[in-house]
């Protein structure tokens, strides 16, 4: 979380801080039978502007604050070989019956600040943990939230306060889950979104006029040094205040009911779900969309406004940004003007519209429904060496072996599983940087972002 290293919850606690078609992302194991069961419907919201409600979001609302269990970071012994993330054999599926209960105690939840490692030394923590997380019941549903912020924590914890207090702890939330109409509960997702973007921006308003009047002051094309040899005060207080605009982060949510789970995503947090046939082999799919120049729906987006798709392929990034889609980031939205490689798009290439979609609950197939941060199935990625996004396929097993060996237990196991990546990262950066610092294994394993996991077993 926020305020400390390593945090881990249980039960139902949160942390109180003050447009193109849906393609399956599928990763197959090496298992035989992963098929996943008929019947997994897609219904997506992207492709178009978000529908409405016809009820708002109410604009006040009492915030209660969960219960929070923290425990300091300490490091444990754990397998220190890549081949320890070799799978073992699967038992055999549980049946859910007809309908699925959310149960908190199927919940397991924990974050790890970044590290940068360090030869033969201890690892320095770069920036705060920017990521947070939301678990949130009501009577009708179960909502999950993961929640990864960059430059700085404004967005991610406006993000998560907001959620809770103006969204789901509102009576309007509770009517529309008692529905559980599908058409309705999609498109509030959609809605709700919306509405905490539009709110973060009008949260810092005040921030963003008071540079547009600063901005007046310097004679435009001035260079940067320049404006700074001259205007000292002026760009001082610039720099300021894009500490307060600049900042935002990326979402997964998570809608569990009794008939249906919904997934909503804005950025690179993914969810992923994975299945088990009575074979006991294990399907892994990704209900989530990564949002970012690699995405070519997205690339094609940014291309039909203007946007040269080269040249996002060749950076990597929208402007200063990895994500194309996310709460707040006011460079890619209402101050894109100012960027030069994006001040040339017909409208602002930052959207605020989520990839939306359902699948129908009660399947005995269902196992596990993991939400997460990208720090972690990038940090995953980094240790395997792979190529291509089979982080999702890699964690699944890693997550199914512990659980086959020791059991699943919401107080432990999430933190257990991002203590095991992380030794295993830490070691083989060791070991590959005492050979050849500069190896190709070295530099990928050198450092990783704040890691955020949550993991929902199902019975």
């Amino acid at each position: 979380m926020m305020a400390t290293d390593a945090v881990y919850t249980t039960g139902y606690s949160s942390y109180p801080s003050d447009r193109q078609p849906v393609h399956w992302q599928s990763v197959r194991t090496n298992w035989p039978d992963t098929n996943l069961p008929e019947g997994l419907q897609l219904n997506d919201y992207s492709k178009s502007s978000p529908p409405s409600l016809n009820a708002s979001v109410p604009q006040s609302s009492q915030h209660t604050a969960g219960s929070m269990e923290s425990q300091q970071f300490t490091e444990t012994e754990v397998p220190r070989s890549r081949s320890r993330l070799g799978l073992t054999a699967r038992t055999p599926p549980m049946s859910l019956g007809n309908g699925h209960i959310p149960d908190k105690r199927n919940i397991s939840v924990a974050t790890l600040h970044n590290e940068r490692y360090v030869l033969d030394a201890a690892s320095i923590k770069e920036h705060e943990n920017e990521d947070d997380f939301l678990i949130h019941p009501n009577p009708y549903n179960l909502c999950l939230c993961v929640f990864d912020g960059h430059d700085g924590q404004n967005a991610v914890r406006f993000t998560s306060k907001y959620l809770k207090t103006r969204v789901f702890d509102t009576r309007s939330w509770v009517e529309i889950s008692k529905t559980d109409q599908q058409n309705v509960m999609e498109s509030a997702l959609v809605e709700f979104i919306r509405v905490t973007d539009a709110d973060f921006f009008k949260d810092i308003n005040h921030y963003i006029a008071e540079k547009r009047r600063i901005q007046l002051q310097i004679p435009p094309g001035m260079k940067s040094y320049q404006a700074q040899m001259t205007f000292p005060t002026q760009v001082a207080r610039l720099q300021e205040l894009e500490k307060h605009i600049s900042g935002g982060c990326t979402a997964v949510v998570a809608i569990l009911t009794e008939k249906r789970l919904y997934v909503a995503n804005l950025g690179d947090s993914r969810a992923i779900l994975a299945c088990q046939a009575s074979s006991g082999a294990l399907n892994v799919k990704q209900l989530s969309e990564d949002h970012g120049v690699e995405n070519e729906q997205e690339i094609q987006r940014l291309a039909a406004i203007g946007l040269d798709p080269e040249q996002l392929k060749r950076t990597g990034r929208l402007g200063t940004q990895e994500n194309t889609r996310s709460i707040g980031d006011y460079s890619i939205k209402g101050g894109y003007k100012d960027v030069d490689v994006i001040c040339h798009a017909t409208c602002e290439p930052g959207l605020a519209v989520p990839h939306v979609m359902s699948v129908p609950v009660g399947d005995p197939f269902f196992k596990y429904l993991i939400l997460m941060s990208d720090g972690v199935y990038k940090t995953v990625e980094a240790v395997a060496g792979l190529s291509s996004n089979t982080g999702n396929d890699i964690l699944v097993g890693i997550i199914d072996q512990h659980v086959e060996r020791n059991g699943f237990n919401n107080n432990s196991t999430a933190m257990e599983i991002l203590k095991k990546i992380r030794h295993i990262q830490h070691d083989l950066f060791q070991k590959s940087a005492c050979q050849d610092p500069h190896s190709e294994i070295a530099i990928a394993n050198r450092k990783r972002d704040d890691m955020t996991l949550l993991i929902y077993k199902f019975h």
